[in-house]
C-alpha cells in the first residue's frame, strides 16, 4: 500500500500483506517476494511489550516504533518487523455484522468516513498441501472446513439441549526423523502440519517441554514433578522423513468437554423440566452423536489456518488427490492466501459489493450510530416518551434517520441521530450475525431489547478443566489405536428449527434467521433471545472497574491509616515537617493565576510541590472571567466550607475511614492553597461535617465545546489521604452518550493523577509527595475539558490531522456543544446543592448576562445553517475554524430545542422580576 504526503496507512491486525522476506527471522536463503499475516500494529501496542514477544531475537522481539508492523511470512513461518508504508495489502478480513468504513478519500468532503454493515461475505483461499506442497487456487472457503473436527467454541446440540465446547483432547500421529511417533495431548497444540516450532534456531523452545520431550528432544529432568502427562508411543519404526522436519499428519479428538448452556425455546414448560441436562464429556467409543452446529454457518479462514476439503468430491473439483503418508490419509492443506469480496448496507440504505481491501474497521463507534434494519429508541427530550422504531436509512452528514416505527401503521420519522437513545452494555438488542434461540411465543421482552440465554460454567478456560481433559486423555488413548475414530459428530438436519444466526433484519422489525441446515426463514423480533456462550466477556471498561475494587481492597488492609507510611518518588518516607516546606508557595501560587490574562493563550496555574520547595505548574485554559467577572455582580467564593455535605452527594454514603496523622494537617494546607490559587472558572466546596468530601463545579472554558457550561464531580479522600489519590465521580445529565472520552456515564473521570488511566509519562501520575487537589482540578480542565475532546481518547489521538480524524472531532465537538447547553438548563431547573446560589448568580446575576451570551451564541450557528441553504461553500470550514463551526440539521432541530428552553427560563426571571 503505497503511502501518500508521508501518511501511515491504516494496517490492522489479521491483514494479509505482500512483502519481502528481507529483514525475516530466520534470515531466508534467497530473498522473495511473498505474503505475511500482521500479528502486530504500532497503533494498538502498549507500552510494554506484549508476553509473547518477550525474550528472543532482537529483530523481531522488541517494541514497534510508530508506523511498523510485526508480521509472520508463509509459509516460511519467518517474522519480520517493517514499516506499514513498505507493505502492498492484499486482504482484509470481515464478518457478517461488522461496522466498516469506507476510505476518507471515497467519502463526503469535511465528513466522517461513509459507514456500513457488512451483510454477506465471499471468501476465496489459496492452498498448499501440508506434505505434497500441491496448491490449489480460488477454492472458495465453503468448500473446506477446519481440519480439527471441531474447536472450543464451536457450538453443538443433543436432543433439545445447545451447548458450547469448552475444550477437546487430540492424539496425533507425527512423521519424525526416526519415524512415525504417536503424541497426545490438550489445549489445541496439535494440529496437521510442520511443527515449525521445531525448525528455527530456538530448537523448539517455543512448544511446552512435554511435547519437546514426547519428539525426542530433550529427557524428563529429575526435578520437573510439575509436567502434566503426554504419551508418546512409536508406532512404525521407518521409514523416517527425511526431510528432517517434524510434521503432524493427522488428528483426532477422542475426547470433547460441552458446557451446555440452554434449552429448545420451543418446548412447553413440561418438556423442559423434564429434560435432563447431557453429560459434559463425550468419548470416540460411545454410539450418542453429537450435533455440529456453528460450522454450518460463516467461518474466517486466516492465512496459517489448516482446513480439508468438505468431500472427496469437492477436492477432486479443484484437481486435488487422496495422499497417503505411512499409510495414513494426509487431508490437511496450508491456508497460504485469502481474498475477500463483501456486501455491504451502507447507513443511507443503499449497498454494494466491494473488495475488503478498499475497506476498513470502524471502531470508533459513536453511541447515536445506527445502521438499516437496527432497532432504536427515539426519544426527543428527557421529559418525552421513547418510541421504538426500526431505522430505514441514515444521513450521517446531517445526523438525521429515518425510524419506521414499531407496529405503528408503517408511519416514518424523520429524527436527529441526537434524540437516539444511546444502547446500554448491560443490555442486549439484535445484530447481524448474532447466535438467536427461537421460541413460537413472545419471549415477554420488549423491542429492541432481546433476553440472554446461557449460563456458562465456572470451568470454561481454566486450569481445573485442562489438566482433567488431559488425565482422562492419557487413559483413553493408552487404551484405544490411534487410528480409532474421533468422537463422534454429524451434521445437522432440518429438525433443529430452534436454533440460528441473525441474517437480516427487515424494514418493519422481523428478522431472517439462518437455520444450521442452510434453511432461512422469518421470525418476530419478540420471539427471539440472544445466547450467550461465554467466549466474550466483559465491557470496554471491565479493567477500570477491576482497578476499583483493587482500590477497596487496600482501603480494608489491616494496617490502619497511621500506620501507612507517606512516600516520596524515591521510595523513601517522607517527615511531616516536609509540609511546612510545602506550602511556602503558596502566594507565588497566587501571583502567578491572579497575574494570569484570559486572552486565547494557554494561562498557566500553579500546584505545590515537596520537591525543594519548588512549584510545578499545570496548564489550564483560560476562564474568560466566568465565575464572578461581571462588573456589578455579587463576588462568587471560589473556595469555601459549608456546614454539611449534601444529601445527593456521590459519597455521602461512605462511611468515612480513620484519618492518618497527615491528613488534617495536609488538608488544611491544601485548602489554604485553594482558598488562594483557584482558577475562577473551578469552584469547590468542602464540609464541616466530612472533611473527606468535596463538591467541585468547573465551568466550562471559551474555547472548546464546553464553554460557559457547568460540569460537576464530586470527590472522596481516603482516610489515608494523601497516601492514595482522590476518588471522583463525575455528574452526567445526559441519556446515556458522553461529552467526552474521558468522562463515563456512570460517573467514572479517566486521569491518570486520579490513577484511572495509566500515563506514559511516571510523573503523570498521583505522587504524595508532589500531587495536589489544586493540580487535580486544574488537570481535569485542562486536559480533559479541552477544545477538541476526541482527540484526549489516547487510541483516536493518532488521527488528529488526518481528514477522518479531523470530521469525527468536528461531529463530537458538536455533540458535546448541545449537550451542554442542556447542563445549564439542567442546573437552572435543578440547581445543584450547596450550589444553589452561586449558580443563580452565575447566570441570571446581572441581567442574566452570561445566559442571554450562551443564548446569542446558539442562535448564530442556528443561523449559519440557514446561511449554508443559501451559501453551499460554507458546508466545509478548515480545521483552524471555531470549535463548533457548523450544524448539522439534526444537531439544529436539538439545539434549538435546548435553546427556546433557556429562553423560557429568561421569560420567567423577567416574570419573577416584573
Amino acid at each position: 500500500m503505497p503511502s501518500q504526503n508521508g501518511a501511515i496507512p491504516n494496517i490492522f491486525v489479521g491483514d494479509v500483506v505482500r512483502t519481502t522476506s528481507e529483514g525475516a527471522y530466520p534470515p531466508p536463503k534467497q530473498v522473495a517476494e511473498e505474503e505475511g499475516y500482521v500479528l502486530r500494529v504500532w497503533s494498538e501496542e502498549e507500552d510494554l511489550l506484549p508476553d509473547d514477544f518477550q525474550g528472543g531475537e532482537p529483530s523481531v522481539n522488541r517494541k514497534l516504533e510508530k508506523g511498523e508492523i510485526g508480521m509472520v511470512i508463509w509459509p516460511s513461518h519467518a517474522r519480520k518487523i517493517a514499516p506499514a508504508s513498505s507493505v502492498t495489502l492484499i486482504d482484509r478480513t470481515f464478518g457478517i455484522g461488522d461496522v466498516v468504513q469506507a476510505r476518507a478519500s471515497t467519502s463526503r468532503a469535511g465528513a466522517a468516513p461513509r459507514t456500513g454493515m457488512v451483510t454477506a461475505t465471499r471468501k476465496k483461499l489459496r492452498l498448499r498441501h501440508i506434505t505434497t506442497g500441491q496448491e490449489a487456487h480460488d477454492v472458495p472457503a465453503e468448500h473446506v472446513r477446519g481440519v480439527l473436527g471441531i474447536l472450543p467454541g464451536d457450538h453443538v446440540a443433543y436432543g433439545d439441549w445447545v451447548g458450547v465446547v469448552e475444550s477437546t483432547f487430540e492424539d496425533a500421529m507425527v512423521a519424525t526423523p526416526s519415524g512415525l511417533r504417536r503424541i497426545c495431548d490438550v489445549g489445541g497444540l496439535l494440529t496437521v502440519g510442520e511443527m515449525e516450532e521445531l525448525h528455527g534456531p530456538s530448537g523448539g523452545s517455543g512448544l511446552p517441554p512435554m511435547i519437546r520431550r514426547a519428539l525426542g528432544f530433550e529427557s524428563p529432568s529429575e526435578t520437573d514433578h510439575s509436567r502434566r502427562p503426554v504419551m508418546r508411543q512409536a508406532i512404525v519404526k521407518g521409514p523416517p522423513n527425511r526431510e528432517r522436519v517434524h510434521t503432524v499428519l493427522s488428528v483426532k479428538q477422542p475426547i470433547i468437554a460441552v458446557d451446555w448452556l440452554a434449552l429448545n425455546q420451543k418446548m412447553s414448560p413440561e418438556q423442559s423440566a423434564a429434560s435432563k441436562r447431557p453429560k459434559r464429556f463425550w468419548y470416540s467409543r460411545e454410539e450418542d452423536e453429537l450435533i455440529v452446529l456453528s460450522q454450518a454457518f460463516e467461518h474466517d479462514y486466516p492465512v496459517g489456518d489448516k482446513v480439508e476439503f468438505v468431500s472427496p468430491t469437492i477436492a477432486a473439483q479443484h484437481d486435488m488427490q487422496m495422499h497417503q503418508m505411512h499409510g495414513i490419509d494426509v487431508t490437511g492443506f496450508h491456508v497460504l492466501s485469502r481474498s475477500t469480496q463483501v456486501d455491504v448496507l451502507w447507513q443511507d440504505a443503499t449497498t454494494s459489493t466491494e473488495h475488503s481491501t478498499a475497506l476498513e474497521p470502524y471502531t470508533i463507534l459513536d453511541e447515536h450510530d445506527v445502521w438499516p434494519g437496527e432497532f432504536a429508541s427515539y426519544q426527543p427530550g428527557h421529559e418525552a416518551i421513547a418510541q421504538v422504531g426500526v431505522v430505514q436509512s441514515v444521513d450521517p452528514f446531517e445526523r438525521t434517520a429515518r425510524l419506521r416505527l414499531y407496529k405503528a401503521q408503517g408511519e416514518v420519522l424523520s429524527v436527529p441521530l441526537f434524540d437516539i437513545r444511546p444502547r446500554s452494555s448491560e443490555q442486549a438488542d439484535l445484530r447481524l450475525g448474532d447466535t438467536v434461540l427461537i421460541a413460537d411465543h413472545c419471549t415477554g421482552t420488549p423491542p429492541p431489547m432481546v433476553p440472554t440465554l446461557g449460563a456458562p460454567g465456572d470451568d470454561a478456560n481454566n486450569a481445573q478443566l485442562h489438566e482433567q481433559m488431559s488425565m482422562m486423555g492419557m487413559q483413553v488413548c493408552a487404551s484405544r489405536r490411534w487410528d480409532a475414530d474421533s468422537a463422534k459428530l454429524r451434521q445437522p438436519s432440518e429438525s433443529v428449527d430452534w436454533y440460528g444466526v441473525v441474517d437480516a433484519i427487515g424494514s418493519d422489525g422481523s428478522v431472517v434467521v439462518k437455520l444450521p441446515a442452510g434453511r432461512k426463514v422469518v421470525e418476530p423480533y419478540e420471539h427471539l433471545s440472544l445466547l450467550d456462550d461465554g467466549f466474550d466477556h466483559g465491557g470496554p471498561h471491565a479493567p477500570w472497574d477491576s482497578d476499583q475494587d483493587d482500590d477497596d481492597e487496600m482501603t480494608d488492609a489491616s494496617l490502619t491509616s497511621d500506620e501507612i507510611p507517606w512516600v516520596g518518588e524515591d521510595g523513601e518516607e517522607v517527615d511531616e515537617s516536609a509540609f511546612d516546606d510545602w506550602m511556602d508557595v503558596e502566594e507565588e501560587a497566587k501571583q502567578d493565576i491572579d497575574g494570569a490574562t484570559s486572552s486565547g493563550a494557554v494561562r498557566r496555574a500553579t500546584t505545590a510541590s515537596l520537591t525543594n520547595g519548588t512549584a510545578d505548574k499545570v496548564d489550564t485554559p483560560p476562564t474568560g472571567g466566568a465565575v464572578g467577572g461581571s462588573s456589578g455582580t455579587t463576588p462568587i467564593e471560589r473556595f469555601a466550607i459549608l456546614e454539611s455535605a449534601p444529601q445527593d452527594h456521590a459519597f455521602l454514603k461512605d462511611e468515612p475511614r480513620g484519618m492518618s496523622r497527615f491528613f488534617a494537617a495536609r488538608l488544611q494546607k491544601e485548602f489554604k492553597a485553594l482558598q488562594s490559587s483557584l482558577p475562577d472558572s473551578i469552584l469547590v466546596r468542602g464540609y464541616e461535617d466530612r472533611q473527606d468530601l468535596l463538591r467541585v463545579l468547573i465551568i466550562g472554558s471559551k474555547g472548546t465545546p464546553f464553554e460557559d457550561a457547568p460540569i460537576l464531580i464530586d470527590f472522596s479522600l481516603k482516610g489515608d489521604y494523601p497516601h492514595s489519590p482522590p476518588v471522583a465521580h463525575y455528574h452526567s445529565w445526559t441519556a446515556g452518550d458522553r461529552v467526552s472520552p474521558n468522562l463515563y456515564h456512570d460517573g467514572k473521570v479517566c486521569l491518570s493523577l486520579l490513577g484511572t488511566w495509566a500515563g506514559q509519562e511516571s510523573s503523570e501520575s498521583w505522587t504524595p509527595s508532589r500531587s495536589t487537589l489544586l493540580q487535580v482540578f486544574v488537570s481535569i480542565q485542562a486536559l480533559v475539558l479541552v477544545s477538541r475532546p476526541y482527540f484526549t481518547e489516547p487510541d483516536l489521538e493518532q488521527t488528529s490531522g488526518t481528514e477522518a480524524g479531523e470530521a469525527n472531532s468536528r461531529l463530537y465537538n458538536e455533540r458535546v456543544y448541545i449537550a451542554t447547553r442542556s447542563f445549564v438548563k439542567r442546573v437552572l431547573d435543578k440547581p445543584i446543592l450547596g450550589l444553589e446560589d452561586e449558580l443563580k448568580e452565575l447566570y441570571l446575576g446581572s441581567d442574566a448576562k452570561l445566559l442571554q451570551s450562551i443564548i446569542k451564541r446558539a442562535e448564530e450557528l442556528l443561523e449559519g445553517l440557514e446561511m449554508q441553504a443559501v451559501r453551499p461553500e460554507l458546508a466545509v470550514a478548515p480545521v483552524e475554524e471555531p470549535v463548533v463551526h457548523r450544524l448539522s440539521r439534526g444537531g439544529a432541530i436539538v439545539l434549538h430545542r435546548a435553546v427556546e428552553g433557556l429562553k423560557l427560563v429568561l421569560r420567567s426571571k423577567a416574570s419573577a422580576a416584573a
